[in-house]
C-alpha cells in the first residue's frame, strides 16, 4: 500500500528499544512500590539444579528445534546484510517447517520432527479459523469500499499529528472485538493511505499498529 518495506532488524529493533526503556521502570515500580514479601526460598537453587539434571541431555527432536530456530533467525536478518531478490521474511516460516518435516529423529523407524499427527492435533484451528475469517472480513469492508468511506472521513478532520495517537487508540480497541491480523488490516487500510495524502511516514503507523 506504502510502497516501504520493513525489514525484520528495523522491527525487531523497535521492540529492543521499547524493552529497554521499559524494564528499568518495571523493575523500580516493583522494587519500591511492590516490595516482595519473600526474598529467599529455601532451597529453591537446589530445587532448579536437580530439575535441570532431570531433563538430561537434548534428544534428537530437540536439536533438530534448535537447528531450525538458529536457520529461521539466520534467515530473517540476512537481508540486512546481504541483499538477495528471491528471500522474503514470509518465505522462512514455511521452510523451518519443511525442514521440521525432513529433519529425521529416528532415521531406521522413518521418525521425523514433525508428522502428520502433529499437524492434526498441534494445531490451534479454531485460532487458525478465527484469524482467516477475521482477514475475509477486513478484505471484504475494503472491497465493499467501506474502509475508505471510513478514511475519508477521518481525513476531512485529522492532521498528520494525530495519526500516531488515533492508531495507539483504535487498535486496542477493535483487538478485544476481531484477531490482530483482522485489526491490522482494517486499521492499516483505513490509516496508510491517510498518511501518504498528508505526507506522514506510516512506517511509524505500522510499529504502532
Amino acid at each position: 500500500m506504502t510502497d516501504y518495506q520493513i525489514s525484520f532488524v528495523q522491527w525487531t529493533l523497535t521492540g529492543v528499544i521499547l524493552a529497554v526503556a521499559t524494564i528499568p521502570v518495571y523493575y523500580l515500580v516493583l522494587r519500591f512500590m511492590s516490595p516482595p514479601e519473600v526474598h529467599t526460598i529455601r532451597g529453591g537453587a537446589g530445587y532448579f539444579s536437580d530439575a535441570k539434571k532431570a531433563l538430561g541431555p537434548m534428544n534428537p527432536g530437540e536439536k533438530n528445534v534448535l537447528f531450525v530456530l538458529v536457520v529461521m533467525i539466520v534467515l530473517w536478518f540476512l537481508p540486512a546484510v546481504v541483499t538477495i531478490s528471491f528471500l522474503d521474511i514470509w518465505f522462512v516460516p514455511p521452510v523451518a517447517m519443511v525442514l521440521l518435516f525432513l529433519l529425521p529423529v529416528d532415521a531406521r523407524k522413518g521418525e521425523m520432527t514433525l508428522g502428520t499427527k502433529d499437524i492434526q492435533e498441534g494445531v490451534l484451528w479454531n485460532i487458525l479459523l478465527l484469524v482467516v475469517s477475521g482477514t475475509a472480513i477486513a478484505s471484504g469492508l475494503a472491497s465493499l469500499g467501506i474502509t475508505n468511506w471510513i478514511g475519508s472521513m477521518i481525513s476531512a478532520g485529522a492532521s498528520a499529528a494525530v495519526l500516531p495517537w488515533l492508531a495507539g487508540l483504535v487498535t486496542p480497541i477493535l483487538s478485544h472485538l476481531t484477531s490482530g491480523t483482522a485489526t491490522t488490516l482494517m486499521v492499516s487500510t483505513i490509516l496508510f493511505p491517510i498518511a501518504n495524502d498528508l505526507g506522514y511516514n506510516a512506517a511509524i503507523l505500522a510499529r504502532i499498529i
